[in-house]
């Protein structure tokens, strides 16, 4: 899926939403009985993933180490315009280093609106499907020792795409939940290429997909 088809197919959900909005007004007093997920309550969440790696003596042949780390972190805010349908922002950030022959460094931010429905209308969690937007900044720079000549390269732009995903948010009290997701994310990068080979900046445009396993916590602030 380009990224343009995904913004189209974002857009088509939104519009969806008066429907939805229409059709639950009939259940709602009911549903509210029920669902920790209810209309006009905002919800803030935090959610990350984290993981290091090391391979002594690479199967790919080269004979070196390999390190990674990789985070990301997730900040949004969102309310609840009916039962089980929310609309928010969200704040995303991720960094990525690879140290091997070639040192690698990608750090990315993006923010932008997202749309969360919960299937589910008890009171202990509920599996949720979610689709979202965004835009920011990318950067990566490699590094690269050829005998005795450091060869550098520079990568800066920014990016716009969108994540869809799902997942299960499990609450307590009323008031916390407990999330898990997996997002697929895809991304147009539009980036200015310099460094040892480039002395000269050139347009580097480039698709960005990546799949990514979340978790954390959320907390009703009504």
């Amino acid at each position: 899926m380009s990224v343009k088809k995904f913004v189209i197919l974002f857009f088509i959900l939104v519009m969806a939403i008066p429907w939805q909005l229409s059709g639950q007004e009939k259940e709602a007093k009911k549903d509210s009985v029920e669902t920790p997920f209810r209309k006009k309550r905002w919800l803030t969440m935090v959610m990350g993933s984290i993981a290091s790696s090391a391979i002594n003596g690479n199967p790919t042949g080269s004979g070196s180490d390999v390190f990674s780390n990789r985070y990301s972190v997730n900040i949004a805010l969102s309310y609840f315009m009916v039962n089980r349908l929310s609309v928010g922002l969200s704040f995303n950030a991720y960094r990525n280093s690879s140290r091997q022959l070639l040192e690698r460094e990608v750090e990315s931010m993006t923010v932008g609106p997202f749309v969360t429905y919960y299937l589910s209308k008890n009171n202990h969690g509920s599996v949720f499907f979610h689709g979202g937007l965004g835009y920011g900044k990318y950067r990566e720079e490699d590094t690269e020792k050829q005998d005795t000549v450091l060869i550098t390269q520079n990568i800066t732009g920014n990016e716009f795409g969108g994540s869809i995903g799902l997942g299960y948010s499990h609450v307590v009290l009323d008031k916390l939940a407990f999330s898990i997701s997996m997002m697929y994310d895809i991304y147009r990068v539009n980036t200015t290429l310099n460094g040892t080979q480039y002395p000269e900046n050139e347009k580097f445009n480039a698709t960005k997909i990546q799949v990514r396993f979340l978790f954390g916590f959320a907390y009703f602030l009504k």
